[in-house]
């Protein structure tokens, strides 16, 4: 096959007819889409202008066209993360990622578990074979951002521990039940409260901190402890409350010793 070897003056003329058109893709100003300009050529920024830049406040907005119009998958995926991560749009992040997912979701989680262990023990009373309050309450996202899972979970057992420990100090049966004193009765009772606050803060088979650390950083933090104590769908209910209860016993010690210095 004879190969066509254009002269120098054509082949720029064939070259000048396959000017790829501009992308027009919607992506916000400063990504790293608008690093380059349209023949593809790096645009050169001084120094200078980036430090300028860096503290140089904008005014512009989001762009007005729909991720949704953006058809290539690339150029989609990394609008949609500025988007999201867009200086102008860090209240929304904040309501969506904090206030909504992290906090409220602590409010449902409790209020859930509460639902499940009040039926849990109505169940244990002769006749009751289903749930007494058969309500499931709308589920909330974890949040993506790190350390929010681990902060909801954390704030639901704290909230759980001090639940316990004021309802100790207002229900007449426990409260004229006499101070322990020795070592091990003051151990028993920290067991108890801390595996009481685990079941007012997570559900029998939702996930909890256990699952947390063994699923960290990829099972770099994995343990046979907690690899027990993980929450397990296989497990029947009376299992999965019995390991709840000891991953709440364990976490109560720390608790109860910053109530005893405060």
């Amino acid at each position: 096959m004879v190969k066509t070897i254009l002269p120098p003056m054509v082949q720029e003329e064939e070259e000048k007819k396959f000017v790829l058109p501009p992308i027009e893709s919607g992506v916000l100003e400063g990504s790293v889409l608008n690093k380059f300009d349209d023949d593809g050529n790096k645009i050169k920024v001084s120094v200078v202008d980036k430090i300028k830049n860096l503290f140089k406040k904008k005014k512009t907005t989001l762009p007005s066209l729909d991720i949704v119009e953006i058809e290539d998958p690339i150029l989609k995926s990394i609008a949609e993360i500025e988007k999201e991560y867009y200086y102008e749009n860090w209240w929304g992040h904040y309501k969506e990622q904090v206030l909504k997912r992290t906090h409220l979701g602590t409010v449902r989680d409790t209020g859930q578990a509460t639902i499940d262990f009040s039926n849990y023990l109505l169940k244990k009373f002769p006749g009751i074979d289903k749930n007494v309050i058969d309500f499931k309450l709308p589920e909330i996202k974890e949040p993506n951002y790190f350390g929010g899972s681990l902060i909801r979970d954390v704030s639901g057992f704290v909230s759980g521990y001090a639940g316990v420990t004021k309802a100790g100090n207002v229900i007449p049966f426990v409260k004229n039940i006499p101070k322990a004193k020795g070592k091990i009765n003051k151990a028993f009772r920290i067991i108890a409260k801390g595996g009481l606050a685990e079941q007012f803060a997570f559900s029998p088979y939702e996930k909890r901190l256990s699952n947390l650390v063994e699923t960290y950083k990829d099972e770099k933090f994995s343990n046979s402890v907690t690899k027990y104590l993980q929450a397990v769908d296989t497990d029947s209910e009376n299992e999965a409350r019995a390991k709840m209860f000891a991953e709440g016993a364990i976490l109560g010690i720390p608790l109860e010793l910053l109530e005893c210095r405060s």
